[in-house]
């Protein structure tokens, strides 16, 4: 029920473990995972794959997406 509250967002964030987080902290979290970068230089420094980039152009695209799509 958490999750359908839109308050929290899910993912592996600790250690490759699922868990959830809040929205407020996500920026937070998603920055360490990047270690700074944002998307758009991870891809052009080579450090993200053409998968991740589909998935961020769809998520531009269409805004928020269930994982399965």
């Amino acid at each position: 029920m958490i999750a359908k509250a839109g308050t929290v967002a899910y993912g592996k964030f600790f250690r490759k473990k699922a868990g959830f987080i809040s929205k407020k902290w996500f920026p937070y979290f998603a920055n360490y995972r990047r270690q700074g970068y944002d998307f758009d230089s991870r891809w052009e420094d080579g450090l993200a794959g053409i998968r991740c980039k589909k998935i961020m152009e769809q998520l531009e695209l269409k805004g928020e997406m269930f994982s399965f799509e």
